[in-house]
């Protein structure tokens, strides 16, 4: 039971009326007495002291400012009622039962007059409330959810921050120019690119593996020359047993085996330097006998096959010697030497055997300033220095006074003629020149020369015409001039001398001379 706070009377609130709605603790009676009172006050009279029907008016919800305390009590609906103009008499016979119609017919926003009266929260009001706090609540899920996103990519970044760091110290650690150290970091590269590719670290990283790979593919090819010059080394160990053509095959890969060697170091260098000149040694060995057994076995039978043979051991000891002059190789000088005086010796005495007077007359003259050979001729480049083939005739002109160097002219320098007679006929009008026989690449010290100058009372005089006869078989050489112009000369050529090459002239400064006829017997 509930106290009445206007009559003290004891009451169920829940036998009120539906209609009753207010905030204050009052029976049925005082209810509708308290609503009367409150109509007077406004200006309506209550009859006979009934009770009146609730007077509300219409108004624009009001949210009160302050929730006021709610007793314990059953909070009907009030239905608003439509206010009368002026209370009568009549009204009062009504009473409650018009009113309330009214009221059931008043429209839904009409509120309480009395704010004590107003409902805690409307509908809407309600509904933006719930929507609030639904926005509040979602809001504060993303919120922390973003913050533990955010701590998680910093704690995530901060491991691979320090991953990184450990992985440049690791690799920088170890020493890219040993092949231990240069595998480790290519290994360590290659399994830990999630931690550096596309990073700010992956510049330095790619150029520490590329410098270990680098080092890696460097020995790699270094092992690989090793082996190869150890390979060779090897097949050097048995050069006894071989002829002197696979010795020339064996030099020819050390040659250039020997051109790498200045990649590898010193020790490759050398090995490779003392390989080539072991070889050096037993190809020339090997030359010298075989042509030497050639020539006694079957020189009789084929003086030019013999011949032919000795000249190939002599052309390639005769190079070797020329390198070991220029290294300054005195024991193999020494060595190539007693060869090659050997061979020359062998090819002297089957040479004037076989190139008899007879034989001689068997090889055809070769005409050189007409034909095919006019194109052979090769001149030097000096100043003031020309030359001019016509009708078989050479005309020369010597290079300027202030030119440098003197100018040769030559012909045979593919050939390389061996064993030869050469006959010409010149006339000299100034100037002095030189003829040269088995020239090589130049006129040097090698080379036989006879020195021809044109000299007022003089055995060869300006504008004077003269021929001679050169021959050279082996090393015997014999030079005849027609009309005795000057004394015959029949000689015999130093052992280092060239043993083949070119007809040339080395043509003074100011000379002026022409040849009217040139022709040879080539006989080896």
């Amino acid at each position: 039971m509930t106290v009445c706070e206007s009559c003290g009377a004891n009451f169920d609130v829940a036998s009120l009326p539906t209609e009753i709605n207010s905030t204050r603790v009052l029976c049925t009676r005082c209810y509708w007495k308290h609503q009367a009172e409150k109509a007077a006050k406004k200006g309506g009279v209550a009859a006979s002291g009934a009770p009146t029907a609730p007077t509300v008016v219409a108004r624009a919800a009001v949210k009160p400012a302050v929730k006021p305390e709610v007793k314990p009590a059953v909070k009907p609906e009030v239905k608003p009622a439509v206010k009368p103009s002026r209370p009568s008499a009549d009204d009062s016979k009504r009473g409650a039962r018009g009113d309330r119609k009214v009221a059931k017919e008043a429209p839904a926003r009409a509120l309480p007059v009395n704010p004590d009266d107003a409902p805690l929260l409307d509908a809407t009001t309600k509904r933006l409330a719930i929507v609030a706090v639904v926005f509040v609540v979602l809001a504060g899920g993303i919120y922390w959810k973003v913050k533990g996103q955010q701590q998680d990519e910093a704690a995530v970044e901060s491991t691979l921050a320090t991953k990184k760091r450990d992985l440049l110290a690791a690799l920088k650690s170890f020493d890219a120019v040993t092949v231990d150290g240069a595998n480790r970091i290519v290994g360590m590269v290659d399994s830990t690119r999630d931690t550096w590719v596309a990073s700010n670290i992956a510049t330095e990283v790619t150029a520490l593996k590329n410098k270990a790979a680098a080092f890696i593919g460097s020995e790699q090819t270094k092992r690989d020359y090793f082996d190869r010059l150890s390979a060779i080394e090897g097949a050097g160990n048995d050069l006894g047993s071989k002829t002197a053509q696979e010795a020339r095959e064996l030099k020819r890969r050390v040659e250039g085996i020997a051109r790498e060697a200045l990649d590898f170091g010193s020790d490759a260098q050398s090995r490779a330097t003392t390989l080539k000149s072991r070889i050096e040694q037993a190809i020339s060995g090997k030359v010298k006998e075989e042509a030497v057994a050639y020539c006694d076995q079957q020189g009789a039978t084929d003086p030019s096959g013999a011949l032919n043979k000795l000249a190939i051991a002599e052309d390639e000891i005769r190079a070797l010697w020329d390198k070991a002059f220029a290294d300054k190789n005195a024991a193999m000088k020494t060595l190539l030497s007693a060869y090659l005086q050997e061979l020359i010796a062998k090819a002297d005495a089957l040479a004037t055997t076989h190139f008899t007077d007879a034989e001689k007359e068997k090889t055809p003259w070769r005409e050189l300033l007409v034909g095919d050979a006019v194109s052979e001729w090769k001149a030097g480049a000096t100043k003031g220095f020309e030359h001019k083939i016509e009708a078989g005739v050479l005309r020369v002109k010597g290079p300027a006074e202030d030119a440098r160097g003197l100018s040769v002219l030559s012909i045979g320098d593919q050939q390389r003629w061996r064993d030869f007679v050469i006959e010409g006929e010149f006339t000299i009008e100034k100037g002095a020149f030189s003829l040269c026989f088995r020239l090589g690449s130049a006129p040097n010290q090698n080379t036989d020369v006879t020195k021809i100058e044109a000299e007022e009372g003089g055995p060869i005089a300006p504008g004077g015409t003269y021929s001679f006869t050169y021959e050279v078989v082996g090393s015997s050489v014999k030079m005849h001039w027609k009309d005795d112009v000057a004394p015959a000369e029949d000689r015999v050529l130093m052992w280092n001398y060239n043993r083949s090459g070119a007809f040339g002239l080395v043509i003074e400064r100011e000379a002026a001379l022409k040849f009217s006829r040139l022709r040879i017997r080539e006989l080896r």
